[in-house]
């Protein structure tokens, strides 16, 4: 209980500028605790045992069999770059061309799951430079004060 007082205490004396870094990290949170829900709920632990089913698929030759499967599963992100890798193959399409369409069905994943990471860093930064400004917003009242007060009065005040 003491260390919240102290946190208590340590939040009133620093001034207006808590509050906005306090909302930071609020909010910073709420990106954290969404982006890592999602992360979790996407990664599924059958995944290798359905990369398994689907090379097989293809080992054996049965595009039509694996186009079915996928569509199936829309929702999995490697039944998704199964058919559109399928479907490249199934028209007749080359190496390069599968690949392509693999990859684009892969990045579209990747980005959905990163998906408001890039917020973090910045909103790091912005934390940083909204403690520092309200250093300096505190300096300067600490050296408006002190400049009012008698000449005897000033080190032991700058000192406090």
């Amino acid at each position: 209980m003491e260390f919240f007082s102290k946190l208590a205490l340590a939040f009133e004396h620093g001034g207006f500028w808590m509050w906005p870094i306090l909302i930071i990290q609020l909010v910073s949170i709420a990106i954290i605790a969404e982006r890592s829900y999602i992360l979790f709920r996407k990664r599924k632990m059958n995944q290798t045992a359905l990369v398994t089913q689907f090379e097989d698929h293809v080992r054996r030759g049965e595009l039509d069999a694996l186009i079915v499967k996928s569509r199936a599963m829309p929702h999995e992100p490697v039944a998704r770059a199964a058919l559109a890798g399928a479907e490249a193959a199934k028209f007749m399409g080359g190496k390069e061309e599968i690949q392509a369409k693999m990859d684009e069905v892969l990045i579209e994943e990747n980005a959905m799951l990163e998906r408001r990471t890039g917020f973090l860093s910045m909103l790091g930064n912005v934390a940083t430079l909204t403690g520092l400004l309200g250093t300096i917003t505190g300096m300067i009242k600490s050296f408006a004060a002190v400049s009012s007060a008698n000449q005897s009065e000033k080190a032991a005040l700058l000192a406090a």
